[in-house]
């Protein structure tokens, strides 16, 4: 099916996160142009807008969804798209394979560029089980400064911790899967928890927990 993009007013643009968090749009009150299409097992979504007021910074690559009217006056959120563009007149976009919807996040090298910073955090903290004959379990301290973050590339979109000055338990190592970890918005003091995590890169400085899926 041959995507034909259809009128779009009342645009709201928010930051697309997993996590139960509530977050503040980017655009809000913008016009333009949304577009669903297939081609065999694959699914093209495209969203083009111009106007609206701009609340905070668009990050290209980033994973962004939208609440808008249709042509019918009807409410409606799109699918959550990369942001392709960040300038003046904004563009999302979006190619899925239906065939690979269980794909896994990449383990990307620690390096600027690679996350989208969502909503700062405080007080990472994470459930260590004692070895047996041992029985019981303990909460420990991770850090107590990062973010919740995003893949800015990748299908699925996937959310992760990254953490300031790790304080990290001896057997955590690079490759570490199933990992669950609660922090704390800054803003709103609003828990964020994750348990299907992997240690996908580390340092003293800093550590990124990303989803994992498979």
């Amino acid at each position: 099916m041959i995507p034909i993009p259809q009128p779009i007013t009342n645009v709201s643009v928010y930051p697309y996160t997993t996590a139960p968090i509530e977050l503040m749009p980017v655009i809000e009150n913008a016009s333009g142009t949304y577009s669903v299409g297939t081609l065999t097992t694959h699914v093209y979504y495209n969203m083009d807008l111009h106007g609206g007021e701009r609340h905070g910074k668009l990050e290209k690559g980033g994973a962004y969804f939208a609440v808008a009217t249709d042509k019918s006056g009807k409410s409606f959120r799109t699918h959550w798209m990369h942001c392709t563009d960040d300038g003046e007149t904004p563009s999302f976009g979006l190619t899925n394979n239906m065939a690979m919807q269980n794909a896994t996040a990449p383990a990307l090298p620690l390096t600027e560029g690679n996350y989208i910073h969502i909503e700062e955090l405080c007080d990472f903290t994470t459930i260590i089980n004692f070895t047996p004959p041992a029985i019981g379990s303990a909460e420990v301290t991770l850090g107590d400064n990062g973010w919740l973050i995003g893949t800015r590339t990748g299908t699925p979109h996937v959310n992760g911790f990254l953490i300031k000055n790790p304080e990290l338990p001896k057997f955590f190592a690079v490759g570490s899967k199933n990992i669950s970890i609660s922090a704390k918005s800054v803003k709103t003091g609003q828990i964020v928890t994750y348990s299907n995590l992997t240690l996908v890169s580390a340092d003293a400085d800093e550590c990124v927990f990303l989803q994992q899926f498979i």
